[in-house]
């Protein structure tokens, strides 16, 4: 998460290959944007990876989905969205993430 105050961005995920559940779509847990932002840390991962504890991971898993996406298909979520991340193979993608001036 960026740090916004208040706690609220946008983030936009730009898909410029197809993305299935076997190369790395995006997968959401639903409705985990609801309860704000949730205690996470540096996942170790080169880059902007966080990442929650597995006991919150567990419980998330039951309300996970894949969202695959063609090339062109812009995603958008909030920044508060809880991601799940699983390796795959290489596909091509753009994303930025952008405070909402307190709106989302």
């Amino acid at each position: 998460m960026i740090s916004t105050a208040p706690e609220q961005a946008v983030t936009a995920w730009l898909a410029l290959d197809p993305a299935d559940e076997d190369n790395g779509c995006l997968r959401y847990v639903r409705g985990s944007a609801a309860g704000g932002v949730r205690a996470h840390r540096y996942s170790g991962v080169i880059g902007f990876s966080q990442t929650l504890d597995a006991a919150a991971d567990a419980a998330d898993a039951q309300n996970e989905f894949a969202l695959p996406a063609a090339p062109g298909d812009l995603l958008l979520h909030t920044a508060t969205m809880v991601q799940p991340m699983y390796g795959g193979a290489a596909r091509l993608a753009g994303a930025a993430t952008l405070p909402s001036g307190g709106k989302v």
